[in-house]
């Protein structure tokens, strides 16, 4: 198979980490001239995926739907518990993943980004991305039941179960996968592929040597008594 280099981009509010100021997307304003500057001189189509408040913006989504409609770039999904509506204060407060909450709300917020992508930038959103890479087998179903394809939430190497319940996405696939509905880390052969969800991982590796003796090193060091 040919290489191929796959460019995703979080498409977020202004203040991610601060989540007592109010939402703004003053920022995608600039999304133009950073197109311009680093992806359009190399030919390099980047994929924003855009989240509720990007896309509930309508300056946003309009700079958004301009970009889309020019073929530079392609638009998916991004999802917050904290920012897509109904959530908490509580919500806020601890940036609760969505795969924590009831799966009925979880397709919800996933839902109503697509169709809003949809309705205010015009394209039919193909990828996902699950806020702080929450995603879990519901999460496939879901997206396969939206008409989703791509999904870019797993992490290889990393584990975020110690931030709040997040992912443990240490032994993941380095390489594009079908993952299983009951296991997000477990390639399957889906019978009509056409209609799975594919996993993009992100890139992280080791630069040199065999990828899974060093990860079976590195998590020997990890789990050791001194780290």
């Amino acid at each position: 198979m040919e290489p191929r280099l796959v460019v995703v981009i979080d498409t977020e509010e202004d203040w991610f980490d601060d989540t007592s100021r109010p939402v703004t997307v003053d920022n995608i304003a600039d999304l133009p001239a950073f197109q311009a500057r680093f992806f359009d001189p190399l030919g390099v189509k980047p994929v924003y995926l855009v989240n509720y408040p990007v896309v509930s913006d309508e300056r946003a989504a309009a700079v958004l739907s301009e970009l889309a409609a020019s073929g530079v770039c392609e638009i998916g999904v991004h999802v917050h518990n904290w920012t897509s509506p109904p959530f908490s204060d509580e919500d806020v407060r601890n940036r609760t993943y969505h795969t924590a909450i009831p799966r009925e709300l979880e397709r919800r917020k996933i839902a109503d980004v697509a169709r809003l992508v949809a309705d205010r930038i015009g394209v039919q959103p193909l990828a996902f991305k699950g806020g702080r890479w929450g995603a879990d087998g519901r999460t496939l179903r879901t997206l396969e039941e939206l008409g989703l394809r791509i999904d870019t939430s797993v992490c290889p190497l990393t584990d975020y179960s110690g931030e709040g319940g997040g992912p443990d996405f240490f032994d993941a696939p380095y390489r594009p996968y079908f993952p299983s509905h009951e296991d997000i880390l477990v390639p399957r052969q889906p019978p009509a592929p056409d209609a799975a969800v594919l996993e993009l991982p992100v890139t992280i590796g080791f630069t040199s040597g065999d990828n899974e003796r060093r990860r079976a090193l590195f998590a020997r060091l990890r789990d050791g008594p001194l780290t």
